[in-house]
């Protein structure tokens, strides 16, 4: 709470927060009154009433306190602050170790731990910018320099940032360590962003060698609208160790496909069956026993066929 209070955006480092003392109970009870209270040095509303008053819906609110507070611009301000704080320069220059082939995932999350101990406030903005970003709804695009600063591919910051949120969401498969800024936004769902960064060009079909392009990403994720736009905007998918266009190939698709399914099965059956059963689970990788990397090729042929708006357009 300390360090959301003070930071700004023209910070470039953690001294330049000065020092954070023990004051900041004391200036949010002045600032919100009985609104808040503190317990074990944790901040809540006095009551969940305290939130409905307080968050402004449709209708403007009487006196100084009623209704003042709008999701959205609140939305922004968080979001903000994160960026603000992720783009510190100690993430770039003493970064999270991304050194972790071969780490269980026990010793990999005792790692990050130890490095979030030194960064008090990393695991709620590595957690929870997205969250804000999405929720800023259209004043979203405003702070998109900033998703450009912390998502750079091959930047210590964007690595260390995007393996706590990894550990924090609890997934326990293999973190990337060599996704784009367009990779990033389609796993986290950022459509406005995709759309932004697609308009741009540059290297659009770059591959993560485990997750494949964006494409694959967003297949796997199984967000409609961000692999619509991919697809429309002809970005390849990384299926079966080569580089495909969807609309262009669906013939040598349909041969890939029929290789890993029992011939008695269509491919229209085949893949709503990979819709149903797929869509849920996490890719899965396996460095010992894939064949250049021909298993990690097939899991995500398999989620990418899998998604519901891929299957419309092998169906059809």
């Amino acid at each position: 709470m300390n360090i959301a209070f003070r930071i700004r955006p023209e910070h470039s480092s953690v001294e330049d927060l000065g020092d954070l003392g023990s004051r900041i109970k004391r200036t949010v009870k002045n600032l919100c009154g009985l609104f808040v209270r503190v317990i074990d040095s944790k901040f809540y509303l006095v009551h969940q009433t305290a939130r409905e008053f307080l968050i402004r819906e449709s209708s403007a609110g009487r006196g100084n306190w009623q209704h003042t507070l709008y999701l959205k611009d609140s939305n922004f301000i968080m979001a903000n602050i994160c960026f603000s704080y992720l783009s510190l320069k100690e993430f770039e220059n003493d970064p999270l170790s991304q050194d972790t082939y071969g780490m269980n995932w026990w010793l990999r999350d005792r790692e990050v731990d130890n490095y979030r101990e030194k960064h008090a406030f990393l695991r709620y903005a590595a957690s929870h910018w997205a969250d804000h970003f999405r929720d800023s709804e259209d004043r979203q695009m405003e702070l998109f320099k900033f998703t450009r600063q912390i998502c750079e591919a091959g930047s210590n910051r964007s690595q260390t940032w995007f393996k706590v949120y990894w550990v924090n969401s609890r997934l326990r498969y293999e973190c990337p360590t060599d996704f784009t800024h367009l990779m990033i936004a389609s796993w986290l769902g950022q459509g406005m962003v995709v759309e932004r960064l697609l308009e741009e060009g540059g290297d659009i079909d770059t591959r993560s060698e485990v997750y494949g392009t964006a494409l694959n990403v967003a297949a796997v994720r199984c967000n409609l609208d961000i692999t619509r736009t991919l697809l429309q905007r002809n970005v390849k998918a990384y299926l079966k160790n080569k580089e495909y266009n969807i609309f262009q190939t669906r013939s040598e698709l349909n041969s890939i496909e029929r290789s890993i399914i029992s011939s008695q099965s269509t491919i229209e059956t085949r893949i709503r069956q990979l819709a149903v059963s797929r869509c849920d689970q996490p890719p899965f990788f396996n460095r010992e026993t894939a064949d250049n990397e021909s298993l990690a090729s097939f899991r995500l042929l398999d989620f990418s066929l899998g998604n519901p708006l891929l299957c419309s357009y092998f169906s059809s």
